[in-house]
């Protein structure tokens, strides 16, 4: 229905579901923020009654049948509690993950959504959507909390309607949860080829990524999207892709400018907080990856961390803004040394600076989560190991002083490290390194 001049006398169909306020254009300011698909074709009804019977939240993320029926998910109950039983990294599949959350319908990546007309191919349901957003939720969002899990959750409830950004950020994210956890397990007398579901995810992202110019409008749907890409490419093991779309989210972020304070003075609390995080989780993954492939890095330290008091997870965000003081340690000089040959000159002593400065960081472990000890012991541990074989393999070629000398045992006292924080901590905590914790543990038996 439209009133006077042309403009709709109501508000669109998801800001009415949402209960949210609408400027009620077309499409409306609120569908743009999360490119919803903004439509104005549901018939206004009497007002029932209202209160926690029929939250809206529970309505939108209700699972379609084939039949297309409509029964309400576990989403009515907290996230975390959902498949707060799960093991990935141990499960045959990802369909057992999926019965065990409630489902009935097996999650296979060959499944699309076809209920209803759908232009261009049919996406990937809601059902496996929502399922991979979970297990990413409930396994990696301690290490990576970077997404508006609401906003995400809504998405999830009709990826039909999004748009190609949103949709491929959605997908990116699925992939990177998929093969980060390793859920692609071998079965016996499979016909097929299991772990190319993980990467038929990642074929479905990279198709939606040509349905639109990215740098037409840059975004930071974009950032993220290209993120999760290098998280997938990097657990397949796929150095050169990995790192090419690590730069790509890096690019996006230097257009956005997050690498600039004064970006965040104009955004909401909310918003710069959740910017805050994206930039320095960039600034993490780029060093730890460039100290891994012997690559520069260009991210500085040019804006404030992210909150710890003001966040919805104090404990998180004092573990990840840990992990970040750690990196600053490093100097940006001591990756040029890494690229340069063997015989290149290099200032040792100021490298013994470096090393203490990783070693011996100890923040308050008992203060944060589980998963965030794990990702600071193992991070920890891997970075000194990496700098002891920097040394060893340097010191016979530049001049050191005395004091540079580290200890001859360090791999062995770094994996025994490693070995009683493993022990300590529940299998969930381990689960959410994945088969990226290769990465951690290969540098550690190379030098033993």
């Amino acid at each position: 229905m439209q009133g006077f001049g042309g403009t709709p006398s109501r508000v669109c169909d998801n800001c009415r579901r949402r209960k949210i306020r609408c400027n009620r254009e077309q499409p409306c300011d609120k569908c743009l923020e999360i490119s919803l698909v903004c439509e104005y074709k549901d018939i206004a009804r009497r007002k029932g009654p209202k209160g926690r019977q029929a939250p809206v939240l529970t309505s939108l993320r209700s699972k379609v049948k084939s039949d297309g029926s409509s029964t309400l998910t576990h989403d009515a109950q907290p996230i975390n509690n959902v498949i707060a039983g799960f093991s990935p990294v141990s499960m045959v599949s990802l369909n057992d993950c999926l019965s065990s959350a409630g489902y009935d319908v097996p999650l296979l990546t060959s499944e699309l959504y076809t209920a209803g007309p759908a232009p261009g191919p049919p996406r990937i349901s809601s059902t496996q959507l929502q399922a991979h957003l979970h297990v990413f939720l409930t396994y990696l969002y301690p290490i990576m909390p970077v997404v508006d899990k609401d906003a995400l959750l809504i998405d999830c409830a009709n990826p039909e309607v999004l748009g190609p950004r949103r949709y491929a950020l959605l997908v990116a994210l699925s992939a990177a949860a998929h093969l980060q956890l390793n859920l692609d397990m071998p079965q016996e007398n499979a016909g097929v080829d299991i772990p190319q579901s993980g990467q038929s995810l990642l074929k479905e992202a990279l198709r939606t990524l040509q349905q639109f110019d990215p740098l037409e409008d840059p975004h930071v749907d974009n950032v993220l999207t290209m993120f999760f890409l290098f998280a997938a490419y990097g657990n397949l093991r796929k150095t050169h892709q990995a790192w090419h779309y690590l730069n790509q989210s890096i690019c996006f972020a230097y257009m956005l400018k997050l690498n600039v304070e004064s970006t965040y003075t104009a955004l909401g609390q909310h918003e710069a907080d959740m910017f805050r995080r994206i930039y320095w989780l960039l600034f993490i993954t780029e060093r730890a990856y460039a100290l891994q492939t012997c690559r520069p890095v260009m991210l500085r330290s040019t804006i404030r961390k992210p909150s710890v008091f003001q966040s919805e997870s104090p404990t998180m965000m004092y573990g990840f803004n840990n992990l970040i003081l750690l990196f600053e340690k490093i100097i940006p000089d001591f990756y040029d040394w890494n690229i340069g040959d063997l015989g290149e000159p290099c200032n040792l002593s100021s490298f013994a600076n470096i090393y203490k400065s990783v070693a011996f960081a100890s923040p308050l472990l008992d203060e944060v989560s589980e998963t965030s000890r794990v990702d600071f012991v193992l991070t920890q541990q891997w970075l000194q190991t990496r700098l002891w074989r920097f040394y060893m393999d340097r010191k016979d070629f530049c001049q050191a002083q005395n004091n540079s000398d580290l200890p001859t045992l360090l791999p062995a006292i770094a994996g025994k490290s490693v070995m009683a924080c493993l022990s300590s901590v529940a299998q969930k905590s381990t689960d959410a390194h994945g088969i990226g914790a290769v990465g951690y543990f290969l540098p550690l038996s190379n030098s033993l």
